[in-house]
């Protein structure tokens, strides 16, 4: 069985062979592995013609910059495989991670197989990630719930592995950042047969200075429309999901007063003032919904501290997180 196995690339030379190299050397080796240059300015587009030459199973595409979601439809429109998997190119996938999601998917017959992670900072030494992988099927609704509620299943595309229908005529949206929250629901939707989990660390995310997920910057502020977006629209057409939503843009909302530094820009302010009028409208209902998690809820009894004093609170806290 074929997989293609889509890798965006802009600016990453100092990691992407470390990982282009983890993608060839899956113990699964029928793969079609698309480099997709986002228009880098480093010599990541030299790389990719070097890896390219030393296996044929890679493909490099080359387009203009802009972002990571553009990249990966480039890549969905040059797929041919069974299966689609996505591999972020500053990270790492163990040897096995095609073959055991591969198998799940078979072993389960559902759409989706999705695998734990390693986070560690670039330059540590991650702790081995191969042992007591523990499985778990959740049927559609169930998944969409789980990852809403932030249990176990995680909106990360790079830790799962996708039968190629459920991604046919799907387009990620172009322009911004966060595309796997965006992008969670329809295409869980999609997965009528379900998705199966399993808690073997497979895929590495290393975290890097330059990395879309570290410090904090104005662009992450749009999660909170993303979900809130998300919440009107099921609320009409979905509403068994609407508490995992809400759950979720409640989570968020903590984040951001947690997140966001003193002295914020107006756009800033602006997320701050969105986030408590949400932690003020949520709290109640998530406060006595059993799947909520417990530091959100230790969070719900701080907020009727006021905001200055949760922002305080959460700020001294922030090794616990809560969002």
């Amino acid at each position: 069985m074929l997989v293609s196995v889509v890798i965006p690339v802009y600016n990453t030379s100092p990691y992407m062979r470390r990982c282009v190299t983890s993608v060839m050397s899956q113990t699964h080796s029928q793969l079609q592995i698309i480099l997709v240059n986002d228009g880098s300015t480093d010599d990541s587009a030299d790389i990719c013609r070097t890896l390219a030459n030393e296996d044929n199973r890679i493909e490099v595409e080359a387009i203009p910059h802009q972002g990571v979601a553009a990249a990966r439809n480039a890549g969905l429109r040059l797929a041919k495989g069974d299966f689609l998997a996505f591999v972020d190119s500053d990270d790492m996938v163990e040897p096995i991670f095609v073959e055991k999601l591969l198998g799940l998917i078979e072993k389960f017959d559902c759409d989706v197989a999705e695998c734990d992670w390693l986070q560690y900072d670039d330059g540590q030494k991650p702790v081995a990630g191969m042992a007591n992988g523990k499985e778990r099927f959740y049927a559609q609704n169930e998944a969409i719930d789980a990852s809403f509620y932030q249990d176990t299943i995680k909106n990360s595309l790079c830790r799962r592995i996708f039968r190629a229908g459920l991604l046919r005529n799907f387009l990620f949206k172009e322009g911004e950042i966060f595309e796997d929250l965006r992008s969670e629901f329809p295409l869980l939707s999609r997965a009528e047969r379900g998705l199966v989990y399993t808690s073997l660390k497979l895929y590495h995310y290393i975290r890097h200075q330059e990395s879309t997920m570290g410090d904090f910057s104005e662009s992450r502020t749009v999660v909170l429309s993303i979900l809130s977006e998300l919440e009107q629209e099921i609320e009409t057409t979905n509403p068994r999901h609407l508490p995992a939503v809400q759950s979720r843009l409640l989570s968020a909302s903590f984040n951001m007063l947690r997140t966001i530094p003193r002295n914020p820009s107006p756009k800033m302010a602006g997320a701050i003032n969105e986030s408590w009028s949400n932690i003020l409208r949520l709290r109640r209902s998530c406060f006595f919904n059993p799947r909520v998690r417990l530091m959100n809820k230790i969070a719900i009894i701080l907020s009727f501290l006021g905001m200055k004093s949760l922002r305080k609170m959460l700020s001294l806290s922030s090794k616990k997180r809560v969002g």
